[in-house]
């Protein structure tokens, strides 16, 4: 079930807006620190490898990189993993980060 912070985010990419989304955890360490930076995220019409995106995994939002793209599925990895990977449809995809917001600019 999604909270209403992900409903929210959902709905506000969904129609267009670009949204700052608050991080968690390792996974995409060195380049995103969870608990410390955000992601300014929107929603592309495109997805390309290396490109970061956001979408629903099991009970979790998250945050990884397209490792790979065979037909309509993405193969997505963090980049603080060495092995393991999460596979999606592009469908599910909410956004696609641009921007990272660090606490010290």
């Amino acid at each position: 079930m999604e909270s209403s912070l992900d409903y929210r985010i959902k709905e506000h990419l969904r129609n267009g807006k670009v949204v700052k989304v608050p991080t968690q955890g390792n996974s995409m360490r060195p380049f995103i620190q969870g608990g410390r930076d955000k992601v300014l995220v929107c929603k592309k019409e495109t997805i390309g490898i290396g490109d970061v995106v956001l979408v629903p995994y099991g009970k979790l939002l998250i945050l990884h990189r397209v490792y790979a793209i065979e037909g309509t599925k993405l193969i997505l990895m963090g980049d603080g993993h060495l092995k393991g990977n999460e596979v999606v449809e592009q469908s599910e995809v909410w956004g696609t980060a641009f921007e990272i917001l660090k606490p010290d600019g």
